[in-house]
């Protein structure tokens, strides 16, 4: 198909966007101005709760901004009604950049209670553009009167050039997200204006080596945590996640992070070599919070082999390893209270024979899950 023969399908295409802009402009308007008019009696409670009043009022006025854009006005009025739509739609785009203000006032209340995040970095930097947008396409209007479409070839590609340089800036360290999110959120834990949730938690994770950052920070200072004995084993486990994917510890780290248990014998060097090689997330967890595991060995089986055991203390848990044809493998685990932790260290726990015996038959053993028995 040739550049002639399409560019009447192109041209057809844009008249039928411009007809359909030309009929939800006026629209638009009036709905802005209804909303004007009822907020001094109501305030933004007239916006429903399940909408965020920031991006409500973007929106409106984004739209307004594109529509304004599009709309052909070039052309008179033949009617009265039309003349009186044109000058609802003129009204309505010269309170367009209080609808933007309004929507900056909506985002700082936010941010004066909840600090800076990501999303609203983002917002803050789209009603940069909306605010800019509103008072170019007011005093735009102004100047030109019913010839608003001749001044849109100027206000488009201001708008284009003022979208791309805000785009540059987010990818800049000005304005990077990131930056301005954890370099806030910290201030706030610091000042005591915030407590560390699980959420700041997981978003921190997410955030690079920033994030990061901002998680050692909070390791080195519990008392931001709100619930500090829940939220220290999460904030352990997400810093030995980042830890085990950025680092090869040696076997002599892993050996100044895990202490031995006293009396007891040390793990072979193919143990610590197999953690080393496959680092685990309970082994990241230990190499994170020093001195918070416990390792030693004992036969559980009575085979005059022992077996290793691995105490977390962030996991609750004891991990069982034994080694096998294929090497060592974990054969086992323990989920335990808390309270028990002074114990366990204290001393070794004992082994109990279970009461309740499996079958066998022909020689093969045929394990029995029993339902309601402690000790099975």
């Amino acid at each position: 198909m040739t550049t002639a023969q399409s560019l009447p399908v192109n041209v057809k295409i844009l008249e039928l966007i411009t007809r359909a802009v030309n009929i939800l402009l006026p629209l638009h308007a009036v709905a802005l101005l209804l909303f004007l008019v009822c907020l001094p009696f109501t305030g933004l409670a007239i916006i429903p709760k399940a909408f965020s009043a920031t991006t409500l009022l973007l929106i409106m006025t984004l739209m307004m901004l594109t529509f304004s854009a599009i709309a052909d006005e070039s052309t008179p009025g033949v009617s009265r009604g039309q003349r009186v739509m044109r000058r609802v739609v003129l009204v309505a785009q010269g309170l367009t950049p209080l609808l933007a203000g309004l929507a900056v006032w909506a985002l700082w209340l936010r941010i004066a209670d909840y600090g800076w995040t990501v999303e609203r970095v983002y917002a803050a930097m789209i009603a940069l553009i909306a605010v800019t947008g509103s008072l170019l396409l007011s005093g735009f209007q102004r100047r030109a009167g019913v010839q608003g479409a001749v001044s849109m070839n100027t206000f488009i590609p201001l708008m284009l050039t003022l979208t791309a340089f805000s785009w540059f800036l987010l990818h800049t360290p000005v304005a990077d997200p990131w930056r301005i999110t954890v370099k806030n959120q910290l201030a706030r834990f610091a000042e005591g204006r915030a407590k560390v949730d699980e959420g700041d938690l997981y978003l921190f994770s997410n955030a690079g080596r920033r994030g990061k950052q901002a998680l050692q920070e909070i390791s080195r200072h519990p008392q931001w945590l709100s619930d500090p004995a829940r939220q220290k084993a999460v904030l352990v486990r997400l810093l030995a996640e980042r830890d085990t994917n950025n680092a090869n510890p040696t076997i002599s780290d892993l050996q100044r992070s895990i202490p031995l248990r006293a009396g007891s014998e040390a793990p072979p060097e193919s143990w610590w070599q197999m953690q080393t090689q496959y680092i685990e997330q309970e082994a990241g967890i230990c190499l994170v919070d020093t001195g918070s595991c416990l390792v030693w060995m004992q036969d559980m089986n009575n085979d005059g082999t022992p077996e290793v055991l691995l105490y977390n203390r962030n996991q609750q848990s004891i991990t069982l390893y034994a080694h096998q044809a294929t090497g060592w493998n974990q054969i086992g685990s323990v989920t335990l209270s808390e309270r028990l932790e002074q114990a366990l260290r204290d001393k070794i726990p004992e082994t109990v024979v279970k009461p309740w015996r499996d079958l066998e038959v022909n020689g093969q053993r045929l394990p029995v899950q029993y339902y309601g028995f402690e000790g099975q």
